[in-house]
């Protein structure tokens, strides 16, 4: 163990520096009990087959699915728009897929030119997928739970393929069957399940509650957050941003400015007697030696994490909460953070029963690329082998939040089933998830909440934060409105013009949902 004295990159205060800048060429954070992406693929496809009973044909020119499943009924949006793919036809209990060139610029060159017909199938479908201009980068993304066009080339892949599969029956509650394909460990037919009656309603269908056992209220499992849930990486990019300070498993001392795409970030309990930053800078002063060897909890993680990183975030000693303005910095830069690091690691001292109720750590499950944890004999597993370990339903773990214009009441409601210890700490957390720039000014309170819905409105021109989640029509079927029961009251669209600030107040232009009166209306805005 090389003590800090030792260390030729140390931290700021003998000016020494470590690397800035990543190397993009780095290969990809994996579990190394993850299953490979090509073996995930395979069986995903494989058990959407079994489900529906499917038989594939191939040719020179075409893959044709047929299902023995009986299919009827109305097919969901998210169906029909492989009506507008080029070189893909569908029909109840039939897909025919065209074969791409082999020189397209489009495919997916390992799959390819693969052997295996389901490696190539899913090929086939993601090139006619990027080959149609009619279709919207983002077409599937509600669906699958995140933004398609920001997710890796393999996952979208297979997620669109098996969607395909799927688009030949019928019903809104094939989703649930996406998901069971991923979370699978191995070949085996699909569970059947009760249909669950769905509402079509753009109001109740993105905030449905889960139909698990749960009294923990949350959406269902989506497919993206599924792919984290087993250890798969989600982001297609990751940005470069610099992290202020790291603590380097290998000197066992802290250095400054790194690339996030080299750093580990631990989400962690904090408890009494907590290492902090401040000891660490005593210590060296007094009595150097390895950070490592300050706790039991240090010393765990570096055991944990050596082998597969060098550098690690944990906020209690990479963050001097003494200083205002660096504090500030990580703060409105840890969202970002997240979305480019190697991946965020829960610390086996942390349950996941207590991780899904802190309000901090919504953004770490939306953000983070690659989700795991220590198992606790001090294993890197994935989120599903922790939840099995600790017997905690995937579902309540909010593992991926995609925020859009129009859902931002659901995020806020995400926010408030958590806690955080200072109130103002409910909205700070949100900014990076709603891409909002909010100037912090800690001992406000619940007045913070305020000034992120305005700047919500001014800044993304999103109204959506009026549309509560309980409808005349259907109750008890969603999440749990933003502090007290109200009926929707406003739906968020394209705006005619935009949103126009002036001494007299904010005027933006919006469109009423039917069926409200005025009064009940203006009522409603008056409490607000």
């Amino acid at each position: 163990m090389l003590q800090l004295s030792n260390a030729p990159d140390i931290d700021e205060d003998d000016g020494v520096h470590g690397p800035v800048g990543g190397n993009k060429s780095s290969p990809p954070f994996t579990l190394f009990e993850t299953m490979s992406i090509d073996e995930r693929a395979k069986m995903f496809i494989g058990s959407l087959f079994e489900y529906l009973g499917i038989k594939l044909f191939v040719s020179e020119q075409y893959f044709m699915l047929e299902s023995t499943l009986s299919c009827s009924g109305t097919s969901p949006k998210w169906a029909l728009q492989f009506d507008m793919i080029k070189g893909i036809v569908r029909e109840p209990g039939r897909l025919i897929v065209h074969i791409p060139p082999k020189n397209s610029i489009l495919s997916i060159p390992e799959w390819h030119r693969n052997s295996h017909p389901i490696l190539c199938f899913i090929d086939a479908v993601y090139v006619c997928r990027r080959w149609s201009s009619r279709l919207h980068q983002d077409a599937f993304s509600d669906v699958l739970g995140g933004s398609e066009s920001k997710l890796t080339t393999h996952l979208r892949a297979m997620l669109i393929a098996g969607l395909s599969v799927l688009s030949i029956a019928s019903g809104h509650q094939l989703v649930d069957k996406l998901v069971q394909a991923i979370l699978a460990d191995k070949p085996e037919p699909i569970k059947n399940s009760v249909p669950v009656a769905i509402p079509t309603d753009w109001q109740v269908l993105n905030r449905i509650k889960c139909g698990c056992s749960s009294k923990f209220f949350h959406r269902p499992l989506s497919a993206v957050a599924a792919a984290k849930a087993v250890g798969i990486d989600i982001w297609m990019d990751r940005p470069m941003e610099t992290v202020t300070r790291v603590w380097d498993l290998h000197c066992d001392a802290l250095i400054r400015n790194i690339d996030a795409t080299k750093v580990i970030f631990i989400t962690h309990r904090w408890s009494d007697g907590e290492i902090e930053y401040a000891d660490i800078m005593e210590r060296r002063s007094n009595q150097p030696g390895p950070i490592s060897g300050m706790s039991e909890k240090l010393r765990r993680i570096r055991d944990a994490l050596f082998t597969h990183t060098r550098y690690i975030l944990m906020d209690t000693i990479c963050i001097d909460k003494s200083n205002l303005s660096e504090l500030d910095e990580a703060i409105r830069s840890m969202y970002k953070w997240y979305a480019s690091c190697r991946a965020v690691v829960l610390d086996s001292g942390t349950p996941l029963a207590v991780w899904r109720e802190r309000g901090w750590c919504l953004q770490e499950g939306a953000a983070a690329g690659v989700l795991c944890g220590i198992s606790d004999d001090g294993n890197l597993v994935s989120i599903k082998q922790l939840a099995v370990e600790q017997k905690q339903e995937l579902c309540t773990l909010d593992l991926h939040l995609y925020y859009r214009a129009g859902n931002a009441a659901e995020i806020l409601a995400r926010m408030d089933a958590r806690a955080t210890t200072r109130k103002e700490d409910m909205t700070y957390a949100l900014t990076g998830i709603l891409s909002v720039h909010l100037t912090l000014a800690y001992g406000e309170g619940l007045k913070s909440r305020e000034r992120l819905l305005y700047e919500l409105a001014i800044q993304k021109g999103d109204l959506s934060f009026l549309s509560f989640s309980i409808t005349k029509k259907i109750t008890g079927n969603h999440l749990p409105a933003i502090s007290d029961t109200k009926f929707l009251i406003a739906r968020c669209v394209q705006a005619a013009t935009p949103s126009t600030v002036s001494h007299l107040g904010i005027s933006i232009v919006v469109q009423l949902i039917s069926g409200i009166a005025q009064k009940t209306l203006l009522d409603n805005l008056g409490r607000w």
